[in-house]
């Protein structure tokens, strides 16, 4: 086959392992754009194989496959970009910052409908990774930087979802590479090495990948160098982080569920990240000001945070995070210690939540000493009455402002008997005040008002659901007017905001804290696996004699302490009235397994199981280990160089006339003895090359050589059988000249690296 068809070959074969690949981000059939996108990348590099001014074809075919990937990318006309429309520049002008700022925010598969600012960088990342990877091959003739360059874009791709079969898909995508490297090598061998040295350079790297890859002391059960911690979209990237603005939109789960977290601890804990103090009109924020309040000291890896209050009871958590990245310390209940490698400063944000620079990564472990709220109901219920500090400390957490960019709207705390709002000022949200009170009723404390508010939106009867794609607001309602009084279906951000509102237009001070649920159990290995799906959002309510006490209004979600009704260990005060009790006298939906806290399946499936969920009983049977599979890939490739070598043998003993086949079979001994440093010098002819190596090796060659020399020189065709003679004479000098070589030679001989030849002569 001609050098150049090699070089389109091996480039297509990249195009083609890259579309393969890069199809899983996008959802639907986008077959016929990655080809045309592939088709269009490798002009430049086809335009350079012109005979005339290949330079000049080429500027002009960059020029050209640019426009067109632009258009396709941005979804514009070519025409729109010829004619240099305003709109149609601008458009491609935004194509990189758009896809960027949606890239954080957008899940894959992504659809070209509904995300197409992700998608149009999606589309121009694999044209350049294309196009570069072509032009390394047909016009550099470096198949080793395409070759680099097609494995970067298949490490994004498994990085953002990792394939549902790792080990087949990264067989054949090594395999593909290997393919490149050969189709894209020159006609002509390099003076040493050979193939030998490429496919041994390719088994180092695999070598070296597995050991960086394998789980090391520093990282636990981690990789030292782990390919989850990459990232497109910048910043600190490296592995998933917790969104936690409160968006009241359409939860959009990636297809495969990943672990971000491992948790050992002997309580089942939902862990905070940080908590939303303010209501900016719309949804719930982090507060405007203050948000840190003091820094903390950081000794020896260890951050202390506060005493540990009196009564209260402590625990600690080993908090490991395997695809997670964040500067907030998450940790269940309120922190009092944090002891790991902590290093730089760290400082408290709002609610007790610890910051820390550097940000933690995929692979951190720390303990996080503890204390637990477990406020006990009887006791709750009968403190009717903030003190004056607890006033004081509640400032502002009763404020609800009416629209965005408004002053925020102050109701007096409950028991103050301060003058309340006018609807007026509270806009829109004064039905919520009007739900509150109806639902609290004639409640005798705060905490009275709170269970009735978190049982009235857990319970089912009143028209309440969990959907992870509720509709839209309709007529430009607020999302939480929309729940409340329209569609009452939303997840976890819809009813953790509308009972924190709820709570405080009555004067109840309330907070939304954001973070994961406790997880699942895992027997095995005793610990809680936690998924990014996990992620959740519920109430802190700040109570008299109690401070701020952990509540759940979602269905099939739990907090841990026995004060909420979501809890199964709720345990309010018997009823004095048993037909009208202050208090629910029984858990309301409570989850009905406490290890798992996964809502109804019809609301939002079991995860699919994975080999990253180690909790799946499906997988548990059949986990990999990585280690196992590279060393078993190592193993491969250290066979590969004398597998070549035997189909290529094969070949030449079957191909051809017999005078061709005479000719491969003393061919393949000096192709031996060049390896081992053995064969003879190239001037000379055939019998005093047969001499050398007699005197030099011992090898007694003389009929081969004969025979070969009157293959090439006879005017008629060779004896019939002598091919056979050839090839037969050939084995045995073979392995008479490995045996007679150094265990070292014959190691690397074997591996296709070879000393400075001396040079020989084909006969």
């Amino acid at each position: 086959m001609p050098e150049v068809l090699r070089r389109i070959g091996a480039a297509a074969l990249l195009a083609g392992a890259l579309g393969l690949a890069w199809a899983g981000l996008y959802e639907g059939d986008r077959t016929a754009t990655l080809v045309m996108l592939a088709i269009v990348a490798a002009l430049p590099a086809l335009a350079d194989l012109s005979p005339r001014s290949p330079r000049m074809a080429a500027a002009g075919a960059t020029v050209l496959a640019v426009l067109l990937v632009a258009a396709m990318a941005a979804q514009v006309s070519v025409w729109s970009l010829i004619g240099l429309s305003g709109d149609a520049w601008s458009a491609v002008a935004r194509l990189v910052p758009d896809g960027m700022a949606a890239s954080s925010s957008t899940s894959v598969p992504a659809s070209p409908l509904e995300d197409p600012a992700f998608v149009g960088l999606l589309d121009a990342a694999y044209a350049a990774l294309v196009a570069g990877a072509a032009w390394q091959l047909v016009a550099r003739r470096r198949p080793g930087a395409a070759v680099v360059l097609a494995g970067l874009g298949l490490a994004y791709r498994w990085t953002v979802e990792a394939p549902a079969r790792p080990v087949l898909v990264g067989t054949l995508a090594l395999a593909a590479l290997i393919t490149a490297l050969a189709l894209g090598g020159r006609a002509t061998p390099a003076p040493r090495g050979g193939w030998g040295v490429r496919v041994a350079a390719v088994g180092l790297t695999a070598v070296l990948g597995a050991a960086l890859l394998a789980p090391g002391a520093a990282t636990q059960d981690r990789g030292w160098w782990d390919w989850r911690t990459w990232s497109l979209t910048g910043g600190e990237g490296g592995g998933s982080g917790l969104d936690i603005r409160q968006t009241y939109g359409q939860l959009d789960w990636p297809a495969t569920p990943r672990v971000v977290m491992r948790v050992q601890s002997a309580q089942r804990l939902p862990l905070r990240a940080a908590v939303l103090s303010d209501f900016d009109g719309s949804a719930f924020s982090p507060a405007l000001d203050g948000v840190v309040s003091r820094p903390l000291q950081v000794d020896a890896g260890r951050v202390f945070i506060q005493a540990p209050p009196d009564g209260e009871r402590t625990t600690s958590q080993s908090i490991r995070f395997e695809s997670f990245r964040s500067t907030l310390v998450l940790a269940g209940g309120s922190p009092l210690v944090v002891s790991g490698r902590f290093s730089g400063i760290a400082s408290l944000r709002e609610g007790g939540t610890v910051q820390v620079d550097p940000s933690l990564g995929p692979g951190t472990r720390y303990t996080a000493f503890v204390a637990v709220d477990d406020a006990s109901p009887r006791d709750l219920v009968g403190r009717a009455a903030y003190t004056p500090q607890e006033i004081l400390d509640a400032t502002g957490l009763t404020g609800i402002r009416p629209s965005a960019g408004a002053e925020r709207v102050d109701i007096p705390v409950w028991g103050t008997g301060g003058v309340a709002p006018s609807d007026e000022a509270l806009g829109e949200y004064a039905p919520v005040r009007d739900e509150a009170l109806r639902v609290v009723g004639d409640a005798s404390s705060p905490y009275v008002a709170v269970n009735r508010i978190e049982a009235y939106l857990r319970n089912s009867q009143n028209g309440f659901v969990y959907d992870e794609a509720p509709p839209f607001p309709q007529g430009g309602e607020p999302p939480l007017i929309d729940f409340l009084f329209s569609t009452r279906r939303g997840f976890c951000q819809h009813f953790a905001g509308s009972m924190a509102l709820m709570l405080r237009s009555v004067g109840i001070p309330a907070r939304v804290a954001v973070g994961y649920t406790a997880g699942r159990l895992d027997p095995e290995r005793d610990e809680y696996v936690i998924l990014d799906r996990d992620a959740h959002s519920w109430v802190e309510a700040y109570l008299p004699g109690a401070g701020w006490v952990d509540f759940d209004p979602t269905p099939g979600r739990a907090v841990a302490n026995r004060a909420s009704v979501s809890s199964p260990r709720y345990d309010p005060p018997p009823a004095t009235d048993p037909t009208q009790p202050e208090v629910s006298q029984e858990p309301v939906a409570p989850v009905s397994d406490p290890g798992t806290t996964t809502p109804p399946p019809r609301q939002e499936p079991e995860p699919v199981p994975t080999t990253t969920d180690p909790v799946a009983p499906e997988a548990a049977g059949r986990t990999v280990d990585p280690r196992v599979v590279a060393g078993g890939g190592a193993i491969a490739l250290l066979l590969l160089p004398g597998a070549l070598r035997g189909l290529r043998r094969v070949r030449a003993r079957r191909s051809g006339d017999e005078r061709a086949r005479v000719l491969g079979a003393m061919a393949d001994l000096e192709s031996t003895l060049r390896r081992t440093g053995t064969a003879p010098p190239e001037h000379g002819d055939a019998a005093e090359r047969a001499a050398w190596l007699r005197v030099h090796t011992g090898l007694d060659a003389r009929r081969l050589y004969a025979l070969a020399q009157e293959a090439r020189y006879a005017p008629g065709p060779p004896a019939p059988g002598s091919a056979r003679e050839a090839w037969a004479l050939t084995s045995s000098l073979r392995r008479q000249a490995r045996r007679r070589a150094r265990w070292s030679r014959r190691a690397t001989a074997y591996l296709g690296v070879r000393p400075p030849d001396r040079g020989t002569l084909t006969a």
